[in-house]
């Protein structure tokens, strides 16, 4: 192994080499290793878009789109839809959660009121849009975990025997990775960009979420269980036919800065790229973004000095003494600041408390020092997450450190931590702020050189 003495398993594979997809249905379904039965069906969708009914009574339909549950039950825009299989409906989410476990082809039964009469409307559920790609082939599998099973999704480029492939590692809260329904988002066009260049790309959805069946779910787990999904991806990616599995990298976006070197530890990969991350502890992270956040919005220093110093005692105790939220909940003086940032269970209202407590523990760059593969940190110039670009340039050098000419960084000019492009940091929050920045803007201004710049690494490596 190329690394300083009890590195990860994390290995410059060249010389080894050497030695030896809601609008369409059209993907490929299949387990590409058939070890064991499979486990998954397709999650459905209602495929209409809702408003609440202002006494609460009811969802309002405001559109019916094609090919889904809703068009082929006769769903029609302006019906107050009441029950969902004998259940009544009250709200938005409750529906929406209700939606969450239905499977394509359950029958299904809604009760609306239609110009003011009741009606019943019989059918069955159809599944949720899948994958399809211009650029290549979309194969939907399954990776055991868990007591269930994790819903996999690679894509293959067209023409290319056994391609190098990537290994996306996302950021944090509870949200599926199938772009099926949104096949012009940025993420998509990611991985559309990466297999253009005759690469794969392997997703999972995190336990719980979308296809995924598992004993926990994805907003009760800590960061390990976390870590442990992508560790077992990336076995099972090794296993997998169609791709060279002396040729996997690692993606981590966002969150998955800071998980894809723990995921590293399962097996060699030929290498890892950061996007959009920290460098520092998550305590001093969330300071930080609390302060220069709110600069960027022109709030007034002083008050957003006051507003620190009053969240400061919450985010002590809970990050570097690491106190539970109902410990925090019975100091008085802290209640205030806490209910900003738990309910008691979430924190930041997107993950378990104790996923967060994880955080507070984890050494970064001691973490990306320990790994013996090249390394490659992109930050966006205009990144409000991550806030600056500098927290690529502090883990390249701790890796460099180490090991000289190890790790590259790149600031990839007027780029977002979602890969789209503004004017400026300035623009991008004003543009926040007045709703221009919507999916529609996202789409269109997705910057398409991103994918080329991790290509052309992936190619030197």
């Amino acid at each position: 192994m190329n690394g300083e003495p009890g590195a990860l398993p994390c290995v410059d594979l060249r010389h080894m080499r050497n030695m030896q997809t809601l609008l369409f249905i059209g993907s490929i379904i299949l387990t590409s290793l058939p070890s064991h039965a499979q486990l998954l069906e397709r999650k459905g969708a209602l495929g209409a878009r809702l408003e609440p009914v202002s006494e609460g009574q009811g969802v309002r339909v405001v559109e019916v789109l094609p090919g889904g549950t809703a068009a082929q039950v006769g769903l029609q825009a302006k019906d107050v839809l009441i029950q969902v299989n004998e259940r009544p409906v009250s709200t938005v989410p409750e529906l929406v959660k209700d939606i969450g476990t239905w499977r394509a082809g359950q029958p299904v039964h809604l009760k609306v009121i239609r110009n003011d009469r009741p009606r019943t409307l019989k059918g069955r559920v159809v599944g949720r849009p899948m994958e399809t790609s211009d650029q290549g082939s979309v194969i939907y599998g399954e990776v055991p975990f868990d007591g269930g099973a994790l819903r996999s999704i690679l894509v293959l480029p067209k023409g290319v025997e056994r391609p190098p492939v990537i290994l996306w590692v996302p950021g944090v809260g509870c949200y599926s990775q199938d772009f099926g329904s949104s096949p012009r988002s940025p993420y998509k066009q990611w991985v559309e960009g990466i297999v253009a260049q005759g690469i794969a790309v392997f997703r999972v959805e995190k336990p719980g979420m979308g296809d995924s069946r598992n004993t926990t779910p994805c907003a009760g787990m800590d960061l390990d269980h976390e870590v442990a999904a992508y560790q077992a991806a990336l076995l099972h990616l090794r296993q997998l036919p169609q791709i060279d599995p002396e040729r996997i990298y690692l993606y981590g976006h966002s969150m998955g800065v800071l998980t894809a070197p723990l995921v590293a530890e399962a097996a060699p990969v030929a290498g890892l790229m950061a996007w959009g991350g920290v460098a520092t502890s998550w305590f001093e992270y969330e300071v930080r973004l609390l302060r220069d956040q709110q600069a960027l919005e022109g709030k007034d220093l002083v008050a957003i000095e006051a507003d620190v110093r009053r969240k400061l005692p919450v985010l002590t105790a809970f990050y570097l003494d690491q106190r539970t939220p109902e410990e925090l909940g019975r100091e008085p003086g802290l209640t205030a600041a806490l209910s900003e940032y738990t309910d008691g269970t979430l924190w930041h209202g997107l993950m378990h408390y104790s996923f967060f407590h994880d955080l507070g523990r984890l050494d970064i760059l001691a973490n990306y020092r320990k790994l013996s593969c090249p390394v490659l940190t992109l930050a966006g110039e205009f990144d409000l997450h991550a806030i600056d670009t500098q927290w690529a340039v502090t883990i390249a050098d701790a890796v460099n450190a180490v090991r000289p000419g190890a790790a590259e960084s790149q600031v990839v000019r007027s780029t977002t931590h979602h890969y789209h492009t503004v004017p400026s940091m300035a623009d991008y929050v004003a543009m926040q702020a007045d709703g221009r920045m919507d999916d529609a803007y996202m789409a269109e201004h997705f910057n398409s050189e991103v994918p080329k710049l991790v290509a052309a690494w992936v190619r030197r490596h």
